[in-house]
Order: structure tokens, then C-alpha cells, then sequence
């Protein structure tokens, strides 16, 4: 079988270079991010059975890319990799320089050393609009709470004009409004999906997951949710265990590895406080770990993994939690 040919592609806000191996080394090239230009691109590929395209998911800009190549190209699929990967990756290239061209041509190393999965190229809409309402309604809940450090300390100065306090206290009001409202909205978005509707409801049958970590998990997850296992679910929040040993004399305490989605690990920290609680199976899987000398930061963790693999569970039996199935 031929080998694959993978195409570097490195997205700015307007614009893209797409880079490709040729007998010299690289060709490059870059165009824009518009129907026109990604035309072009694909005109200006190779044609060739074998062809895929790398790029990192860095800010949005790389979603308008996509939606826009796969209306001109559906064909190539597109394979979007973890930039801190891609980073650390690059630092042992020779070169010292960071330039858009260099870029595009580490990712074609990147993806020739480590051939990464490729995304789904149905992905769901209401996935992502789902995921730009959470994410929202998490940047609300900062700033809210931001205001409300701020109002509280400058209630108990006596020196602070009331103006301000009536300032911070209008400011207030008006995003616990809008963070409302958001996520209203966000529910009205799922019930309009049949199938995100029915994940909710098993997910909201685990003791634990509340509606909120519900809509996170589903909009961060999106279709993956559904299609892939535990261990990918682990890995792509975070939470998998990074070991660091070395000899008999270098060694140090396993962690997480951290580099994941943030916001679903944030998610399941608050769900996990709750479950080692009401969740039977997780409370007793957590009092296990601390019983044998686990910290209760760790075991908390390792609780959090649990409750995600329950989560998973339910998806994949399409049934509610039964505390009785262990």
C-alpha cells in the first residue's frame, strides 16, 4: 500500500501556508481563507489516492478552514493535531527560527513521525454551536465572579464613592442576566437535537453529573463522545497519568498530564466534589484510594477518571447509571 502524503498546512486569521515534500525538499505556498483562495488550494495539491491534510487546532481560525476546504475538497480528510504536541515536536528541529513556512513543514514531519487520527468530516453543528454557548457561558461565569471579588472588596473599603458601588452592582446584575440567559439558550439547542437530548438525559442519570456538566461535556466532546473509548476520552480531558522515571535513582510522583481540554476537567472536578458523595460507586472507589495511603488530591482525580468512564458506559449501553451494574 502507498504511503500517505501529508499536506502542513499553518493557519493565521486570514490566511494559511500549505506546505508539501518534492524531490528539492518543500514546496510552499500560501492563500487565503476564502472560497476563492481555498479553491485555488485545492487546485494546487497534488492529485493523488493517499492524500491528507495536518494542521493544528489553534484559536478558531482553523474551524473556517475546515468548514470552507471540506465544501471545496471533501474527499482529502484533515487530520487536526494538539499544538503543544507540535511544539515540543519542533524544538528538537535544527532550526532556530519559528516562521509560518517552517511551521507548515513541521507538521508534515509531524504527521510522517506520528501519523494522527483524522477527524470526523460530519461533524454536527449543533455540536459546535452547543460549544461556543458553554464556552460563553464559562467566560460569563469568570467575569461575574471577577466583578464579585471586586464589589466585595470595595464594600469593605469606607472610602469607596457609592457611585462605584452602584457601578459594580448594575455590571453585576448584567451578567448574571446574560449568564442566564446563555445558558437557557443552550438547553432550547439541545432539545432541538434528538440525539444530544438523549445523551443528556443518560448523563444526567449518573449521581454527580448536574445539568451544566451534562452540556459541557456533550459541546467539548461533540461527536467523540459517542465514537470513541474511555482511554481517548482520558487523554483528550487531560487526565491521563504521566510517569517520570529514569534509572534507579531519578523518579518522580506519576501526575496528569494536563494537556487537554481544560474546560472538561474543570467540569468533572466540580462533578467528582459532588459524586464522592452521592455517586455510591465512585464514594466507595474514593474512600478505597484514600484507605490505602492515596492523597486525597489524587484520589479525587482518579475519582474524576471514574466518573468519566461512567459516563462513558451509559453512552455506550444507551441505558441509565445502575449503581448495581459493577
Amino acid at each position: 500500500m502507498k504511503a500517505v502524503t501529508w499536506i502542513g498546512v499553518d493557519i493565521a486569521k486570514d490566511s494559511c501556508v500549505v506546505a508539501q515534500r518534492c524531490p528539492e525538499g518543500f514546496q510552499t505556498e500560501e492563500f487565503p481563507i476564502t472560497p476563492q483562495g481555498l479553491k485555488a488550494l485545492g487546485n494546487w495539491l497534488p492529485q493523488q489516492p493517499r492524500l491528507q491534510i495536518v494542521l493544528e487546532a489553534t484559536g478558531p481560525y482553523w474551524r473556517a478552514f475546515t468548514s470552507g476546504f471540506n465544501s471545496v475538497a471533501p474527499e482529502i480528510p484533515i487530520a487536526v493535531v494538539n499544538p503543544r504536541r507540535v511544539r515540543d515536536f519542533a524544538k528538537a528541529s535544527p532550526h532556530a527560527s519559528k516562521t509560518d513556512l517552517l511551521d507548515a513543514q513541521v507538521l508534515v514531519h509531524f504527521a510522517e513521525t506520528f501519523q494522527p487520527g483524522l477527524m470526523e468530516a460530519s461533524a454536527n453543528r449543533a455540536d459546535r454551536q452547543l460549544r461556543a454557548l458553554t464556552r460563553h457561558a464559562l467566560q460569563l461565569t469568570q467575569q461575574r465572579d471577577q466583578v464579585r471579588d471586586q464589589m466585595e472588596k470595595a464594600q469593605a473599603d469606607p472610602d469607596t464613592p457609592k457611585f462605584v458601588l452602584r457601578s459594580l452592582k448594575r455590571h453585576l446584575q448584567h451578567l448574571e442576566k446574560a449568564l442566564k440567559l446563555c445558558w437557557s439558550q443552550a438547553r432550547v439547542n439541545l432539545d432541538q437535537d434528538p440525539q444530544l437530548t438523549q445523551c443528556s438525559r443518560l448523563l444526567l442519570s449518573i449521581p454527580g453529573i448536574g445539568e451544566k456538566t451534562a452540556l459541557t461535556l456533550i459541546s467539548e466532546y461533540g461527536a467523540g463522545l459517542l465514537q470513541v473509548g474511555p482511554k481517548q476520552l482520558t487523554r483528550y480531558a487531560g487526565l491521563d497519568v504521566v510517569f517520570f522515571q529514569s534509572g534507579s535513582s531519578v523518579y518522580r510522583l506519576p501526575r496528569i498530564s494536563k494537556q487537554g481540554n481544560w474546560r472538561i476537567r474543570r467540569a468533572l472536578y466540580m462533578a467528582a466534589l459532588s459524586a464522592i458523595r452521592h455517586n455510591p460507586i465512585v464514594r466507595s472507589y474514593y474512600l478505597k484510594l484514600v484507605a490505602n495511603g492515596r492523597p486525597k488530591k489524587s484520589a479525587l482525580v482518579a475519582a474524576m477518571r471514574k466518573l468519566l468512564h461512567q459516563c462513558y458506559g451509559v453512552l455506550k449501553n444507551q441505558s441509565p447509571f445502575d449503581p448495581a451494574y459493577a
